[in-house]
């Protein structure tokens, strides 16, 4: 389309607390711009920009029984629980959003109403993917 300009992939790398390297390969576009040729919206920035903080959480869960004290301390906090829940929904959206756009490369719901039809299911799919997987895990 029009004005969407591809700004991936990027590797990233990541240094683990035990010296190890992560290597993350990531992709965003930015999908509209304003008057003066601004990006306004960029998709998978925010989930890539929240990787290294994930990692984080990753390296301190599984460290040794201390760093573990350290995540659960972490977790815990109300706040942080609202940004993994805004992650996790943004992850099952964009898991979701996936499947549909594998579909559509298989020139199924290609016709304007069959295509925002998918989309409305994509957003409640993964809002109730959401709730399901946020009550179980909190």
């Amino acid at each position: 389309p029009a004005g969407v300009v591809d700004v991936g992939p990027r590797a990233v790398s990541l240094r683990t607390s035990g010296g190890d390297w992560i290597y993350v390969l990531t992709r965003g576009r930015v999908t509209r711009r304003d008057a003066e040729g601004r990006a306004i919206r960029v998709s998978g920035v925010g989930l890539f920009l929240m990787l290294p903080f994930l990692l984080y959480l990753l390296d301190r869960s599984l460290g040794s029984p201390e760093t573990f004290e350290t995540f659960a301390a972490v977790v815990d906090n109300w706040f942080i629980k609202l940004i993994l829940f805004g992650l996790l929904w943004a992850y099952l959206h964009h898991f979701c959003a996936g499947i549909r756009f594998l579909l559509l490369d298989l020139h199924k719901g290609l016709e304007l109403e069959e295509a925002r039809k998918s989309s409305k299911i994509v957003l409640v799919v993964s809002l109730t993917l959401t709730v399901i997987i946020g009550v179980v895990l909190w």
